[in-house]
């Protein structure tokens, strides 16, 4: 689970390898492996979106009457209010799986201007 401010955008995995070797005591050899790769996570559910929501609830940062906007496009952000949330429609898996999938699609609505500088700090644009 993650708090607030501790979002699973990347998945890092990092390997350290340490070698040392004493050789005569006069002399050392030191081998480090560094390998780090950080797969950035693609896709979201309706879990880890409820838990977000609810973290921010429990904070008391968030209450029925807040907007919900949409960030669009890190190199040119704007920001985007929604028109709708259509309920769960099936379709082909977008990662090549043999299953449909469930998938809730949120609808774009009006492009309300640039995105705050705030914000894409806050994303990490």
């Amino acid at each position: 689970t993650t708090r607030k401010g501790e979002r699973k955008r990347y998945n890092p995995q990092i390997k350290l390898i340490f070698f040392i070797a004493d050789f005569e005591k006069t002399s050392y050899n030191f081998i480090i492996t560094i390998e780090i790769n950080i797969q950035p996570k693609i896709k979201m559910t309706v879990g880890e979106l409820r838990e977000e929501l609810n973290y921010m609830v429990e904070d008391g940062e968030l209450t029925d009457d807040v907007e919900v906007r949409m960030a669009q496009q890190p190199a040119w952000a704007f920001e985007y209010d929604l028109k709708s949330a259509i309920n769960i429609v099936e379709t082909e898996d977008p990662y090549g799986g043999a299953k449909p999938v469930k998938t809730v699609y949120l609808e774009e609505g009006t492009q309300l201007g640039y995105l705050p500088d705030n914000v894409r700090d806050e994303i990490g644009w």
